[in-house]
Parts: C-alpha cells; structure tokens; sequence
C-alpha cells in the first residue's frame, strides 16, 4: 500500500516539473522570438530579427549576429530608460585667481593636451553682436563638437553653453548618440591667489555598454581624474603660457570724462566742505576766546536784575560814566549794559577796556 501511494506522488511530482519546464521554454521562446509582451513592435527577438535580415537577402551568420545583438538590446532595456541622470558632484582648490582659472577652463581645445579622453574639439561661431540679449556674452550659445575614446571605443558629441559670465560661472548642455553629460562649474575667490570650483554634472547613459560603464562609476572616476589632470595643467603650467584671462570692459570716452568731472567736482565739493570746516573751527576759536573775554556774570544776581528794571537812558548813561565807549553802548542790548554795569561795579581796580 506505501509503496503504491509512493509512486503516485513520484509520478504527480514528475508531471509538474515537467509542466513547468515546458513552460519555462515556452515563454523564453516568445520572448526571443519577440512574441512576448513588450513596448513596440520594433523589438522583434532573436529569432524575428534573425528572420527578418534572411528575408532581406543577407547570410546566415550576418542575420544571426543582428538577432543576438537585438536580443542583448532588449536584456539590457529597462524601464524608465535614461530619464533619471547620474549626479556627479566634485569641487577642486586651484592656486590661481579665478579669471586665469576660468580663462584656462574656456580653452576647450586645450583640453586634448592635458585630459585622458578627450582627442579633438572643434569650436563653435559667437552669436553676433546685433543678435546679443541685454547682459549676453557672445560665447553663450556657442557650440562646440567634442570626440573621445574611452578604452577601444571612440565617442563623438556635441556641447552647448547655456550660460557664460566670466569669471564666475559656466553651464552646458550635451547631446550624442552614446550618452549626455549637462554640468556647471563655478569659480570662487579664496584669498588672493586661490580658486575653488565646485562641479556639479548630470549623466545619462545610452547603450548596454555605456549601462554597464555606469554602473560601475567609471564616468565619475574618468571626471575626478580630469579635474585633478586640470589642476595639474593649470599650477605646472609657465603663467606667461597660460590663456590670458578676459580685460574689463573698457570705459568709453564719454563716460571717463564724466568721471572725471565727477571726481573734479567731488575734489572741489571737498575742498569748500574742507574750507568751511576751517572757517567752522576759527570761529570756534573765536567763540573760545570771546567766551574768555566775557565778564564771568551771574544773571541771577539781585544787581543784574535791578540794573535790567532801570529805564535804558538812565542805564546806558551809567554805562558811559563807568567808561565804555558811547557808540558801543547805543549798540548793546540791555543784557549787555546790565552785565557790564554790573562786572565793572564788582572789578574797579581792572582797567576798562570798553568791550560789550
């Protein structure tokens, strides 16, 4: 009985693994085949594509290896594709100024001198000065076309500056069949012969090849190597072989005279503010001295008070009895006479000297 109930089961389990394998085989059939579910029609499998290049005439083994290699694009597509980038994030310490450091960064066709890829670059047209925005440098929105080799394979594509203000900061965009890489680089001054630059890139990858590369980082290895490389060429580099950073705009004509006016008229706005200052103090000084000239008088005191309440005649003749001068007397105020009266009443012995 155990035995028989034994071979029911060997056999179940035999005719399930085999269900399955077959199952197995179907569906990896349809999927070389291109029968399988996908997006498109232009995926046609291993077996459709091989079919297809037969039909047209060609020999065996060149319609296989097209097969295999539209079954290959189809392992390595995946969903989403190069939408979502690769952010490559780095920053370098360059001893120059800015200007040399991005004038020497703006020499695209230096770059095949001191970098490990890069063979050629080709630049592009300036935009033409009628065609300029307000605030637009003429090398924003020039394109350039850049080839390279990366181990045995040579890739080609072409850059395009979306934003150029030397020295500050540079961006670009890129477009090639294998991959983009979109970036900005700033320069900042530290210190007086110093530069950081801070590099911010986006990669998208395009390929099998370039998928696999991505994945094991070596387009963020190949562009920390270049910027040390960069550095390298920059602080090794005779100063006088260098390319020269961008003048100042210069100043025109017009505008320098009226800077010069300008700095006339704050010259001569300095000398008469320099000028009244003086006159300012001397009649400070002068102030200083009349103040020690003046009677040290108490207006409160009960003989200033009862001066000021005589009638001005009998005051100003009693001013003239005492000495002060009868012009100068028919001038003051009746403060004046009253203080003086009083100051020469309390100081007889001093000699009279006629002042207010």
């Amino acid at each position: 009985m155990a035995g028989k109930s034994t071979d029911i089961l060997t056999k179940a389990a035999t005719e399930f693994a085999t269900a399955k394998a077959g199952d197995m085989i179907s569906k990896i059939g349809d999927k070389a085949s291109g029968n399988g579910k996908s997006k498109g029609d232009d995926n046609k499998g291993f077996i459709g594509k091989t079919a297809q290049k037969m039909g047209e005439g060609k020999g065996p083994v060149k319609s296989m290896l097209s097969g295999a290699g539209e079954a290959i694009k189809g392992v390595f597509k995946r969903k989403g594709g190069n939408k979502r980038p690769t952010n490559i994030v780095e920053d370098c310490f360059i001893g120059v100024t800015p200007d040399v450091a991005f004038a020497a960064w703006t020499q695209f066709e230096e770059f095949a001198s001191f970098t490990k890829g890069v063979e050629n670059v080709t630049r592009g047209e300036e935009t033409p000065e009628e065609e300029l925005e307000e605030g637009q440098h003429p090398l924003e929105g020039e394109e350039t076309g850049w080839t390279g080799k990366i181990f045995i394979n040579r890739r080609t594509w072409k850059a395009k500056t979306v934003d150029y203000d030397p020295p500050k900061r540079i961006s670009w965009t890129s477009e090639g069949p294998k991959g983009t890489v979109d970036g900005t680089i700033t320069f900042t001054a530290i210190g007086d012969n110093a530069t950081l630059m801070l590099f911010v890139f986006e990669y998208r990858s395009k390929g099998p090849i370039e998928w696999i590369g991505n994945r094991w980082r070596t387009v963020g290895r190949r562009i920390r190597l270049d910027i040390k490389h960069f550095r390298r060429y920059v602080m090794r580099t005779e100063p006088d072989e260098l390319p020269e950073p961008e003048e100042a705009d210069e100043i025109p004509e017009d505008a320098k005279e009226e800077s010069d006016e300008g700095s006339e008229d704050q010259e001569t706005d300095e000398s008469e503010e320099s000028e009244d200052e003086d006159d300012e103090e001397d009649e400070d000084e002068d102030e200083d001295e009349s103040d020690e000239d003046e009677p040290d008088v108490d207006f409160d005191d009960p003989r200033i008070q009862e001066l000021m309440e005589m009638d001005i005649k009998d005051l100003m003749q009693l001013a003239i009895d005492l000495g002060y001068d009868e012009d100068e007397v028919e001038e003051a105020s009746e403060e004046d006479l009253a203080k003086s009266v009083a100051y020469a009443e309390e100081n007889p012995d001093e000699e009279e000297s006629g002042e207010e």
